[in-house]
């Protein structure tokens, strides 16, 4: 039978399942004993299936892409899979190991949404104009805002070594309601790091 997954949290989903002997009749012949068609460990199979408020498709059951597997170094029917993404839809499938080896995928479980959480991370912004104090940056969207609008960015500012000697500080944060902007302040003829956050 299929799992039952409930959400937990932003990245946390419960599952629970049943295990059923034929399993174990599968991977071991009908003459073994009990304990060796027992169940000694679970893989959990995980399909991102649809972001809202990003750019992805839903996929079907299966083909989902990014899908992970998890094992599960028990006999335990449960199992909280942690490290998945907010405001996210999931289905999983489980299937059971023995002594012989690994059973069939389960079918899947029905699909459940993380909580909503922080929006993932931007990709790496970019420089499209240069001034003798400061650079004006580019980047994109969030691809998951995490279940409700970006309300604002916050780009965090390293100085090289050379900018420190002349009496920079070692760093600075300024906020931005979109992209692009401006990060002034700067000193000249100096390399920056630069990196950025989403909040919402």
């Amino acid at each position: 039978p299929p799992p039952e997954a409930t959400a937990m949290g932003p990245t946390e989903v419960q599952l629970c399942w049943a295990y059923s002997d034929e399993v174990g009749m599968q991977l071991t012949k009908s003459s073994a004993s009990l304990e060796s068609r027992w169940p000694t460990k679970y893989s959990v199979q995980v399909h991102p299936m649809f972001q809202p408020g990003s750019h992805s498709r839903p996929h079907s059951a299966g083909v989902g892409l990014d899908s992970m597997v998890y094992t599960f170094e028990s006999s335990a029917t449960q199992a909280l899979v942690t490290g998945l993404a907010a405001n996210t839809q999931y289905c999983f499938e489980v299937r059971a190991h023995n002594a012989s080896g690994a059973g069939p995928w389960s079918a899947p479980s029905e699909c459940v949404f993380t909580h909503a959480g922080p929006p993932v991370a931007p990709a790496p912004p970019v420089s499209i104009e240069v001034a003798q104090d400061g650079l004006l940056l580019r980047w994109q969207h969030p691809v998951n805002n995490g279940g409700s609008s970006v309300t604002g960015y916050c780009l965090k500012v390293a100085p090289s070594d050379a900018a420190q000697e002349g009496g920079e500080a070692a760093g600075m944060e300024i906020y931005a309601e979109s992209s692009p902007a401006w990060v002034r302040g700067l000193r000249g003829n100096c390399w920056y790091s630069v990196s950025v956050a989403a909040s919402n």
